[in-house]
């Protein structure tokens, strides 16, 4: 990973946002206090103090935000540029925070989760459909619909 830069002690941001490319170095600088408000927005609603943000440029095409529980990261990429996608993607890894931090999702044997004490098969070896339809997955986008309109309030 880039060198990062350290905004806050809980939030990180890669060289590749900060530094490399004009077009996302821009959009980041632009709504960087926005982007920062909503993390702690979220972090007041959920309950969540012991999370970090890191936000970088995600390899994976498909993947617009990830939790770490090891960690207890999660990490946004930045380059949707749509700044209200960015800030429901916070609340839907913030989600998975809270889901771990209750101890309501948990990583079971052979990279298999536990959710509410049901396993689950690994998700990443199922199909595309069958992890959409995984319950703290569920969960994580109604609470992206359930809260999108009080944390963007909030912020602007």
């Amino acid at each position: 990973m880039p060198n990062t830069t350290t905004r806050r002690q809980d939030v990180k941001i890669t060289g590749s946002v900060y530094n490399d490319f004009k077009d996302i170095r821009e959009f980041y600088r632009k709504h960087e206090e926005t982007i920062i408000k909503a993390f702690d927005e979220c972090k007041k609603i959920f309950k969540v103090e012991d999370v970090n943000l890191l936000i970088r440029n995600i390899r994976k095409r498909s993947t617009v935000g990830t939790y770490g529980n090891s960690s207890k990261t999660i990490s946004i990429d930045i380059r949707r540029f749509k700044i209200k996608s960015i800030v429901s993607t916070i609340i839907h890894e913030m989600t998975h925070a809270k889901q771990y931090l209750d101890k309501r999702l948990k990583v079971a044997s052979n990279g298999k989760q536990e959710f509410e004490n049901k396993i689950y098969p690994n998700p990443n070896k199922v199909s595309h459909e069958k992890y959409l339809n995984l319950p703290w997955e569920i969960e994580a986008r109604e609470m992206e619909k359930k809260y999108i309109e009080q944390v963007w309030k909030s912020i602007k």
